[in-house]
């Protein structure tokens, strides 16, 4: 007996502390942070995500609002159409703070705007239940627009992996 619930909790212990690797979302918000192993030194990571935040972003130089060099940056950046409702469409305009130390960096969204003609409204993270029905099902309206939030953050940081890892789309 002792043997099985030593087991169990060594189990409950690991999964406990897994780290993501993809962003999700359920009705108490979406995913903190991912982690995303990759070789490398924290500076050599730090120095590879400036560079490709200069290659991704048209204007880099604003699109970068701290740096802690070799530790960390902090971005924002714009995304046109990121939730649409019918014809009504938002663009998001997000900030991603990406952390580095060797062997791995985190990809952790901040903040997230959507903002079109009749105003702006901040997408709380942490609370998502605005976008389900009382039976706790996610309403059909928001679905879209939370799964083109997750695509954003995913793509953004796949990008950057591939960048690091140095695949690249262009073979010249």
């Amino acid at each position: 007996m002792k043997k099985v619930l030593l087991s169990s909790l060594f189990l409950i212990s690991i999964l406990g502390f897994s780290q993501e690797t993809k962003f999700t979302f359920k009705k108490e918000g979406f995913t903190d942070y991912v982690v995303t192993e990759v070789k490398g030194t924290a500076p050599e990571l730090y120095s590879k995500a400036i560079n490709w935040i200069k290659e991704t972003y048209k204007n880099p130089d604003e699109v970068i609002k701290m740096t802690i060099v070799n530790e960390k940056v902090r971005i924002e950046g714009f995304q046109k159409n990121l939730n649409c409702i019918g014809s009504v469409c938002a663009d998001g305009i997000y900030v991603v703070e990406i952390s580095f130390k060797d062997e791995r960096y985190k990809f952790d969204p901040i903040s997230l705007l959507l903002k079109n003609g009749a105003g702006s409204f901040e997408v709380p993270f942490n609370d998502l239940s605005i976008y389900y029905d009382k039976k706790g099902e996610l309403k059909k309206s928001s679905k879209e627009g939370l799964e083109k939030t997750i695509q954003l953050f995913d793509g953004l940081n796949e990008s950057l992996k591939n960048y690091i890892v140095g695949d690249k789309k262009s073979d010249w």
